[in-house]
């Protein structure tokens, strides 16, 4: 499946001197830990890629990303999963039953009770109530992400944009462009995960602030959905691991830039589960850190 992997070269632009210092400093921490491919382009270069940028635009530094349509990815995996064997069944989760430290089924809404030997919860926000059905819960913040995809005049340089205050200009493979906000709160307790027609306004008018052209390009998606955050101050705290208490129930949750992270935690899980909830020694520091009975 073409899931839009492409490669861009990500600009963290500087409107100011304090912003100026601020991208130097991390690309300087980029390569203090052997990361070499950021580097700093002036305005004069920064308006080679892009002659409408915003007169503010200083420069920026440059390093390079790799990005997938999130839909076309997720369901790319999943068809790769039924090759290999793995069935999926849709319902509605409402508990689990166990014996002892050990986790049986998990039940349904309709009452089936679905058994199984272990047990992954990876259900985002909504991993809140099933990790208190197993009697540890894992609080998260409820925090809705939304973003504009839009069909630009002319097609955007390989080149996404990041602003100084997260305002972010990507462009796809299919000559598209996304336009986010990255890290923005919006909590919604409620889990009402509708999407706002002032948060569109904004995403479009941050956007033509950084690259007026943007004002001419065609809407074609407003989208977002629900995120879980940690409620740590800086929202960034996973949990990942064994379930307090339990055997055979893992739980990945509050995970920062998840589709990013996914195969990756998808390969612990996955390990831990052989290794019979033993953690590899490959990244025993990492399960440390978000052990889930430490949180």
């Amino acid at each position: 499946m073409d899931i839009g992997l492409g490669e861009l070269g990500m600009i963290y632009i500087a409107l100011s001197n304090d912003d100026e210092k601020a991208v130097k400093d991390m690309m300087t921490m980029h390569k203090s830990l052997g990361h070499n491919e950021s580097y700093w382009i002036d305005q004069k270069e920064l308006r080679g890629i892009y002659p409408d940028i915003s007169p503010q635009a200083r420069g920026g530094v440059v390093v390079p990303i790799l990005h997938v349509e999130p839909y076309r990815y997720t369901l790319g995996l999943a068809q790769t999963a039924e090759k290999m064997g793995a069935n999926f069944r849709q319902g509605e989760a409402v508990g689990f039953k166990r014996k002892g430290t050990k986790v049986t089924s998990v039940t349904l809404a309709t009452g089936t009770e679905v058994q199984a030997n272990v047990f992954v919860l990876a259900m985002g926000p909504w991993n809140a109530f099933a990790t208190r059905w197993l009697g540890k819960e894992i609080k998260v913040t409820v925090n809705q992400e939304e973003c504009l995809k839009m069909q630009p005049v002319k097609r955007l340089p390989r080149y996404a944009i990041m602003g100084p205050t997260g305002q972010i200009i990507i462009p796809q493979e299919d000559g598209s462009v996304i336009l986010g906000h990255s890290g923005v709160p919006d909590a919604r307790p409620d889990y009402n995960s509708t999407l706002k027609e002032s948060n569109k306004i904004h995403l479009a008018e941050e956007a033509v602030k950084i690259l007026p052209s943007l004002i001419n390009a065609k809407l074609i998606e407003h989208r977002g959905d629900l995120m879980n955050w940690s409620p740590t101050k800086y929202h960034w705290q996973p949990a990942l691991g064994l379930i307090p208490g339990c055997d055979n129930a893992y739980v990945a949750v509050r995970i920062p830039f998840g589709i990013m992270l996914s195969l990756g935690i998808g390969k612990c899980l996955a390990d831990m589960i052989i290794a019979d909830g033993k953690i590899p020694f490959g990244f025993k520091n990492l399960i440390d850190i978000c052990d889930p009975a430490k949180i």
